[in-house]
């Protein structure tokens, strides 16, 4: 713990011997989804299982610190929201102290990952890790790019774009084209065994697919079912809309046109169109109900 008691910005860092990616992975930006924070504390066990980091660099970064100590997605507004060009000046500009807790965050998470991506000496890799409140398999997040297909195929993953355009604001919306890679990934749902295994997995898998360690260490996962998948739906909530999500749905499940999904103040809220529904909302705070998705042709 830092002495404020809480979480240090960067939970750990390690750099190789020679030039390579350097790779800010990013945990806890809602303080609700500990789980990667917590596989993540050392990555350096991970880096051993290859022979060791050769290659590059790795910086593991907390996100809502506040949020993280005392388990809350956000304290006064979601930290996932307001990655834009023109919040950050504004808060570069000035800094209201009565303003909500998350500026501060967000302006103290910015400048400690454009300080360690501006070091710099090969490919920037920006991993936004996230957990979710239902039930369903893991999957990455990403723009339709061919490098973003082929990360996410090594994960054995799905690979989701459309999403992010939904969610304006997000941090990996704004990084991507900043950088060479931006992916976030959903790693299961929160609390869930073995996710946090999972997690180390990625870790791991990325090591070596960017070749950073001296040992490949792992061999070639099935492609995930459907491979690439794009949003085409999303339903937003305020909490005065009282949404109830109905129990047993799960993220990778087809519903059909017309399916009865959850209930608000309005009354029933069903399926608009057909395909494949992504991360229910099982918990009392959040500002997206539910997403549709549907297959997209994989090369």
């Amino acid at each position: 713990m830092s002495e404020n008691g809480y979480l240090p910005r960067i939970l750990c860092a390690g750099e190789g011997p020679e030039p390579g990616p350097s790779i800010a992975v990013i945990t806890g930006l809602h303080g609700n989804e500990p789980d990667p924070v917590d596989a993540l504390r050392s990555f350096h066990p991970l880096a051993r299982e290859l022979g060791g980091l050769q290659r590059g660099r790795v910086a593991i970064f907390t996100g809502n610190r506040r949020a993280l100590s005392v388990g809350s997605r956000y304290l006064d507004r979601d930290l996932n929201r307001g990655w834009t060009d023109g919040r950050l000046m504004r808060l570069e500009q000035e800094l209201d102290p009565q303003g909500p807790l998350e500026d501060a965050e967000q302006l103290e998470l910015y400048h400690a990952l454009e300080q360690f991506l501006d070091g710099a000496r090969g490919p920037r890799i920006v991993l936004d890790l996230h957990s979710f409140s239902g039930e369903g398999r893991p999957f990455a997040l990403g723009t339709d790019r061919a490098e973003h297909r082929r990360v996410a195929r090594a994960l054995g993953l799905s690979l989701v774009f459309g999403l992010q355009e939904a969610l304006v604001g997000a941090l990996s919306d704004f990084y991507d084209g900043r950088v060479e890679l931006c992916l976030a990934i959903e790693t299961g749902r929160t609390g869930a065994p073995g996710v946090r295994e999972r997690v180390r997995e990625f870790m791991v898998r990325i090591l070596g697919l960017f070749e950073m360690c001296s040992s490949g260490g792992f061999g070639l996962l099935p492609a995930a079912e459907p491979e690439v998948l794009r949003v085409t739906h999303r339903h937003p909530v305020a909490r005065e809309d009282a949404f109830h999500m109905l129990p047993g749905f799960s993220s990778f499940q087809e519903v059909a046109r017309g399916e009865l999904l959850a209930r608000d103040a309005q009354g029933p809220l069903y399926a608009p169109h057909a395909g494949w529904l992504l991360m229910p909302l099982y918990q009392d705070v959040g500002n997206d109900g539910f997403f549709l998705a549907q297959t997209e042709e994989s090369p």
